[in-house]
């Protein structure tokens, strides 16, 4: 079926957007895998779950061609958490509000606008 040009409810997407969710069990000991994701995979955002890092090693923990857009940390317990990485040029908003919703060890969220595609990219760990 066509898309009507002149019908404002449909807009044809020319562009793919490519997201990559994975439940890594531990982020600083994956590196390389990830690494090699970015270089043979063309991806916009990756969403990582159980990164396992406290908000001062995620923050400085750096992806090639990728921001840290938003994350949850646990507190309190080890483990867990979630992470948002979006490619560099991509515009974005952090949701901060859905990291408040987040309940340690119960269910840990982050969320990120990606503007250009007027998409939400929501990662839930539990």
């Amino acid at each position: 079926m066509p898309i009507e040009k002149n019908n404002s409810y449909v807009k044809e997407m020319t562009t793919n957007f490519h997201v990559l969710n994975w439940n890594v069990q531990g982020l600083s000991n994956k590196i390389n895998e990830i690494e090699y994701l970015i270089s043979t995979h063309c991806l916009d955002v990756i969403s990582i779950t159980e990164h396992w890092l406290d908000v001062y090693t995620l923050s400085t923990f750096l992806l090639s061609d990728f921001t840290l857009a938003n994350t949850y940390c646990r507190n309190v317990y080890n483990r867990g958490g979630v992470a948002i990485f979006v490619r560099n040029g991509l515009d974005y908003k952090s949701l901060d509000f859905v990291n408040k919703l987040s309940i340690e060890t119960i269910c840990e969220a982050s969320a990120v606008l990606i503007e250009e595609f007027n998409i939400i990219v929501l990662s839930i760990y539990r």
